[in-house]
């Protein structure tokens, strides 16, 4: 059962840029569809965001090699809070209650871990721009323009 997780996770970490892209397109047809009021919209809608939520939930429990709790941890804060934001955008989306609480834990999670992020990268001198920075810049401008 570890090892059938193990793939799952691995599999989605490398394809995770074309799972992203596929979901948004379908999101934005869904978006269009639901602004033009055909029904289909929602569950367009529902299916992308729903989907690309639980990739970003299962990323956050993928493997590491890294022995820093510290680093471990800000992995899993990082992508359970785009989770959040993402399961919260759908709700603002579609006017369903609880959307803005979502939206505010999810953002505080995002900008904590985004802080952190940088920090981190700034004492080891590493790239401070790279892919999951930009990912929680998106998700948070998102959310800000949601809420």
């Amino acid at each position: 059962m570890q090892q059938f997780k193990k793939n799952i996770i691995q599999k989605l970490s490398s394809n995770q840029l074309k799972i992203e892209f596929t979901f948004l397109f379908i999101f934005i047809i869904g978006l269009l569809l639901f602004d033009n009021r055909i029904d289909i919209g929602v569950s367009l809608i529902i299916l992308s965001l729903g989907s690309i939520a639980n990739v970003y939930f299962f990323l956050a429990f993928q493997f590491s090699n890294s022995k820093e709790v510290g680093k471990i941890f800000l992995n899993k804060l990082t992508y359970i809070s785009i989770t959040i934001s993402i399961i919260g955008i759908m709700f603002s989306i579609l006017n369903w209650p609880n959307a803005h609480k979502m939206l505010l834990v999810g953002l505080f999670a995002l900008i904590i871990s985004l802080l952190a992020s940088i920090i981190l990268r700034l004492k080891k001198k590493e790239k401070i721009i790279d892919i999951e920075i930009f990912r929680m810049i998106v998700v948070i401008s998102i959310v800000l323009s949601v809420y």
